[in-house]
Formats: C-alpha cells, sequence, structure tokens
C-alpha cells in the first residue's frame, strides 16, 4: 500500500484489523460455541501452542510499536484520555452488564485503540509534517 492511498480507510481498515486480532487472542474474548449439530473440530497440541506462540509475539509487536511511539509517558497520558472515556460510556450500561464484562471491554477497546494507534502513527505523522512543509512552517 503506498501512502497516498492510506488515507481514512486504511487507517479504519486496521482498526477493525486489531480489534478482530484483540478479540479472538484475548481470554476475554466471546467464547465460540459450535452448535449441537456440528461435530466439535479439535486442534492438535503442537498447532494450539504454535498458534499461541504466534498471537504471543503479535501482541508484543503491537505494543513495542505502540511503546516505540509514546514512550512511557505517553501510555500513561494516552491509558488516562481512554479510561476517561470508557468510564463516561460504561455508566450508562453499568446496570445491564456486570463488572467482569465491564472490565472486558475496557480492556479489548483499550488494546484495540493502543494497537491500532501503533500502526497509524507514522501515517498520520507523515501527513501532518506534510502539511507544515507546505505551508512553510517551521
Amino acid at each position: 500500500m503506498k501512502l497516498g492511498d492510506f488515507g481514512i480507510a486504511g487507517s479504519v481498515t486496521r482498526l477493525v484489523g486489531c480489534l478482530a486480532f484483540v478479540v479472538v487472542t484475548t481470554p476475554l474474548g466471546p467464547k465460540i460455541e459450535a452448535s449441537e449439530n456440528l461435530v466439535r473440530f479439535e486442534m492438535p497440541l503442537g498447532v494450539t501452542l504454535f498458534a499461541g506462540a504466534i498471537a504471543l509475539c503479535m501482541h508484543y509487536y503491537l505494543l513495542a510499536r505502540s511503546y516505540y511511539i509514546l514512550k512511557t509517558s505517553g501510555v500513561f497520558i494516552f491509558f488516562m484520555i481512554y479510561s476517561l472515556f470508557a468510564i463516561n460510556v460504561l455508566m450508562f450500561v453499568s446496570n445491564s452488564i456486570t463488572i467482569l464484562e465491564q472490565f472486558k471491554f475496557f480492556l479489548l477497546g483499550f488494546l484495540t485503540l493502543f494497537y491500532s494507534f501503533g500502526l497509524i502513527f507514522n501515517h498520520i505523522d507523515t501527513r501532518l509534517s506534510g502539511l507544515l512543509h507546505a505551508k512553510n512552517i517551521p
């Protein structure tokens, strides 16, 4: 994908990809149950361990990429801003879901936004610096 082709669609695609990855690979993700008519498919232990190792490596890569951009203070600020937003949103649904479900949504949302920020930051930064140079702003 060229930089000129990235745009909003690329950002949304990466956000949705991060959401799908986080939902599937975290223990708090949805439990996928097969219907009673289907035969339950069990993966061999080696395949399960390999898939788990790949998922851990991907989590590490996405965490490291976001941390590289934000550093420690930036991660703290990102977490605080997200927490203020999430607490206000969860207040509206607090009567209908349990504390564990609230934590689940908080964690899934945080990791999704944190990872996607790490994946789209370079594109946003490049566009902003290009705009600044085009306007001759030092």
